[in-house]
């Protein structure tokens, strides 16, 4: 004889497979189009297949009680590539996605066309957190392998910065509120945290970290002002205010990868590594509504949604910034220039920086000391040159490179003149601090 919970426990079960079955049955057809849909990136666990973006169509409190869903997919153009975080600009009708394998930033109109746009070349494989600013007109995109937060404008070139550089060791999920002008993140290090900064990476402070293990995906709720994430070692899908209070576990389910979550009414979305789910919890009750079963592995997702975007570009767009533009919710449009730039007097215009990329690799040939930023690797190579990389071009023997971190400083041997120098990286200015050496093939600070 089954107990009521046996009973209870069996129901659930067959529900669940019952909308697994619904998922396989349903109508699918090709190209995911400019309305609101949930919409993640997976990958084929087995390599057989090609990489896609996925689309479930329509309003989701219907479509969750009911089970009865239409399905709509992006292919990869090739095998090998993998589609990891997502992010859109619902004005713009535009899907923005990082590519694992070919290491780059690019989104695709949901207009019926194939002609995908590039705007970033230089990630590492590892970008797992993307999100635009659909006000200023910006995307953001956390590296876990270069430990660093970027953001870009959607519009200009080479309008793109480092904004967040320290003290990550693994930064994974990151969210944007446009309105308020906080930029969220998740950090899965060795010290794991989600933090909070303006939308320049200026006036960062921590909002979690006690009992937070490996945090991953990162998402808003606007109707309430709420973070919610997953964690992936704990299981967990957790919620919280802004600053970090009223924290609470919104679900947990043993034996899951828990990677990308979005939001939406009462419904949280979560993509599930493991066993290859996209699950539907309630956000309120926790209760989990529905379980998919996928054949693929998930990465990130979104609610594709006008509502999740309110307000317009119009402040931006009359600043005529000639790089970024950042709306800051109390100071207005501001201008930002990209790495190696700096902002001209007129407030508008950049200016090419002397110095040097930070973080990057310096290298004295003899004949000059040059330096290429640490992400050459996945860079392309067409802009860059020995012209263009390298200073201190005077053919004076240079060979032994040392560096102050902390007062910027590059201290470099000149055999041709038998002395040491020192140039400041962040002013170019430099100086000769000893002379009358003999060959310095090496120096150490």
């Amino acid at each position: 004889m089954w107990t009521m919970m046996q009973i209870m426990e069996f129901l659930t079960s067959f529900a669940s497979l019952c909308f697994i079955f619904i998922f396989y049955g349903a109508k699918t057809t090709n190209g995911v189009r400019h309305t609101r849909n949930l919409i993640w990136a997976q990958t084929p666990n087995l390599k057989i297949g090609v990489s896609r973006i996925v689309g479930i169509e329509g309003d989701p409190t219907v479509w969750v009680p009911s089970g009865n869903v239409q399905v709509r997919h992006i292919s990869a153009p090739h095998h090998g590539w993998q589609f990891k975080a997502l992010a859109y600009n619902w004005a713009d009708q535009t899907l923005y996605w990082s590519e694992a394998t070919n290491r780059k930033i690019q989104g695709l109109k949901l207009n019926g066309t194939t002609e995908t746009e590039t705007l970033f070349t230089g990630t590492s494989s590892m970008v797992e957190g993307l999100a635009v600013d659909w006000i200023s007109n910006n995307i953001y995109w956390a590296d876990s392998l270069y430990d660093w937060i970027m953001i870009g404008s959607m519009y200009t070139n080479p309008g793109y910065k480092i904004v967040v550089r320290d003290g990550l060791t693994g930064p994974s999920g990151v969210a944007v509120h446009p309105e308020k002008g906080y930029l969220f993140w998740t950090d899965t290090g060795a010290f794991s945290k989600i933090e909070v900064s303006d939308l320049f990476g200026q006036n960062r402070h921590v909002i979690v970290d006690t009992d937070i293990q490996h945090p991953r995906g990162i998402t808003i709720d606007f109707t309430d002002d709420t973070l919610y994430w997953v964690d992936s070692k704990k299981d967990t899908v957790e919620c919280a205010g802004f600053n970090g209070n009223n924290r609470r576990v919104v679900a947990h389910q043993a034996g899951t990868i828990f990677f990308g979550i979005a939001v939406y009414d009462k419904y949280v979305f979560v993509t599930e590594q493991m066993q290859g789910h996209l699950r539907v919890y309630d956000k309120l009750s926790g209760n989990n509504e529905i379980n998919y079963q996928l054949g693929y592995v998930p990465d990130g997702i979104v609610m594709y949604d006008e509502t999740r975007q309110p307000g317009n570009t119009s402040a931006c767009d009359a600043k005529g910034c000639a790089q970024i533009c950042i709306n800051d919710p109390l100071a207005g449009p501001v201008c930002r220039c990209g790495e190696k730039h700096r902002l001209a007097e007129d407030g508008v215009s950049c200016l090419v920086e002397p110095g040097f990329t930070i973080p990057s690799h310096i290298y004295g040939i003899g004949d000059a000391i040059c330096q290429y930023p640490v992400n050459l690797p996945d860079m392309s190579l067409t802009n860059v040159s020995l012209e263009s990389q390298c200073f201190q071009r005077g053919r004076r023997g240079h060979y032994g490179l040392a560096f102050n971190a902390r007062t910027h400083e590059l201290f470099y041997t000149e055999n041709i003149t038998g002395s040491i120098g020192r140039i400041n990286i962040d002013n170019d200015l430099g100086d000769t601090i000893i002379k009358g050496v003999g060959d310095v093939q090496g120096i150490y600070y």
